[in-house]
């Protein structure tokens, strides 16, 4: 059987049968997959969600085998109060509640990544007729005896190639997949990648690929209004090169040999020459900013030189401040990059990096690095500038709990005044995982309803999305969690 590219989800029940004496765990299905008497199963490229079991087998079963799957935080839930929450790829033994006596033939789980971090991901309670392979998996856990558990070690092989504690929850970019005028959410797991449309539907898979979010860049490398994703290989070798769509192999094409890693250059438009003063529309990623360690600011075309030799930076402005401290933005509305930085003491931009600073906004001096910006509004082409302002206060009736306040904060164009934008409160218990906080994700993109109008987004406690646009008067959720 091959279950393959499906999404499944809230196949969740509570415990029934359950009692204390003589004890008893009671049974509750509620599983993705189910791999019963004889039968075998080939499960691939798959999410799983609010399941019991994501994937399980009967102690009679052939096996299966699970790859390149993505498992959600969801998890896992059993609901006992023995055992609220349960592993999410299970694998039953023939005896006694499933556990011990032989385990199936064989099993192979290889390339999955589990963000799911309640419990043990993986447990196998009886001994496999042939063998179980575990390798190359990706888990949020934090190691080996978080992550697995095994009944016995006979005819089971943990390979030295899966990787703990790697959680990439809330970790995505935002860019236009489909080319629908709509900004999307995609996430690298470091073994797959994948797309949620619109940033409000489930996540499917776009291709498998090893890259990691990381060692990723964006933008609209090749004439049309997909987002492209770029990649230096090998690293800090100046080799980029795009997967057209996130969909092509990396290696497909080529963009150019550059001669400077992707951690030192920010891609945008910079070329005065080519402006483009339409409100809304998809840009096209012409151009590469550097900045050399002695403050000079270069610039070069992603387009090949016509001598089809390697690419020539061009200097451009010069600044002292780092290239840490810098942002980059559309500020005068031009449809070109300008550079944003604290200069004397307050906002200023150097346009399209080749003029001087000049103030934008001298009665605003938030630090650059933690702002986003993006432009929200239909009627202009002008970048505006957000921040999220995050309050924790005790919970007045439980100590455990905590009141969150989220408060998103517009400078309009970045040359008007701090206006609230959008306050969302909510009360959760003290997080152990920071992941669980309401906005820990917190996004600002082309995300609204009709194309070229954008919004902000934060991820909530329920890994649900909260989108707010229309000068924070209309609001929405996305259909599943993340």
């Amino acid at each position: 059987m091959l279950i393959h590219d499906s999404y499944f989800h809230h196949n969740r029940h509570h415990t029934s049968g359950i009692s204390v004496h003589p004890p008893s765990w009671g049974h509750a299905e509620g599983y993705g997959v189910n791999t019963a008497k004889g039968g075998w199963s080939r499960i691939y490229n798959n999410l799983f969600d609010e399941n019991r079991h994501a994937v399980t087998s009967g102690g009679t079963a052939g096996g299966y085998q699970a790859e390149n799957n993505l498992i959600l935080k969801g998890g896992g839930f059993h609901g006992s109060s023995f055992m609220k929450y349960i592993h999410v790829f299970d694998v039953h033994g023939k005896g006694d509640g499933g556990t011990g006596g032989d385990a199936g033939r064989n099993f192979l789980m290889k390339g999955n990544v589990f963000q799911y971090k309640r419990t043990n991901d993986i447990r196998i309670r009886g001994e496999p007729r042939d063998s179980a392979t575990i390798e190359d998996n990706i888990f949020a856990r934090s190691d080996y005896d978080a992550a697995i558990s095994l009944e016995t070690e006979n005819h089971i092989i943990v390979r030295h190639n899966n990787i703990y504690n790697v959680d990439g929850f809330g970790k995505y970019a935002v860019c236009d997949f489909d080319g629908d005028g709509v900004d999307d959410l995609f996430q690298a797991t470091g073994r797959t990648w994948w797309l949620s449309g619109q940033g409000t539907f489930p996540w499917r898979l776009l291709r498998v690929d090893r890259l990691p979010r990381d060692d990723l860049r964006f933008g609209y490398f090749d004439g049309d209004n997909r987002c492209d994703i770029l990649a230096e290989l090998p690293a800090d070798s100046g080799q980029w090169f795009i997967s057209s769509g996130g969909v092509t192999d990396i290696f497909a094409k080529k963009l150019g040999d550059f001669g400077h890693p992707l951690a030192q250059v920010y891609l945008g438009r910079f070329n005065p020459l080519e402006r483009d003063h339409r409100p809304g529309v998809t840009r096209q990623t012409t151009d590469a900013f550097w900045r050399r360690d002695d403050g000079q600011w270069f610039v070069t075309p992603l387009k090949a030189p016509a001598d089809g030799g390697p690419h020539v930076w061009k200097p451009v402005q010069s600044s002292s401040i780092p290239f840490q401290k810098l942002a980059f933005g559309d500020f005068n509305g031009d449809g070109v990059t300008d550079v944003l930085a604290i200069e004397e003491g307050h906002w200023s931009i150097s346009a399209s990096a080749t003029g001087r600073w000049q103030p934008l906004n001298t009665g605003l001096s938030d630090p650059v690095g933690n702002l986003y910006i993006a432009n929200v509004d239909s009627d202009d082409n002008i970048d505006d500038i957000f921040k999220l302002e995050k309050k924790f206060t005790p919970n007045r009736n439980d100590v455990r709990a905590l009141d969150v306040t989220l408060i998103w904060w517009r400078s309009r164009n970045g040359i008007e005044p701090w206006k609230v934008w959008q306050r969302y409160t909510t009360t959760v218990l003290s997080p152990a995982e920071a992941d669980s906080i309401p906005g820990a994700a917190a996004f600002v993109g082309r995300f609204g309803r009709k194309p070229g109008t954008g919004a902000t987004m934060i991820v909530d406690q329920n890994r649900v999305g909260m989108f707010t646009a229309n000068d924070g008067r209309l609001h929405w959720r996305s259909s599943f969690g993340y």
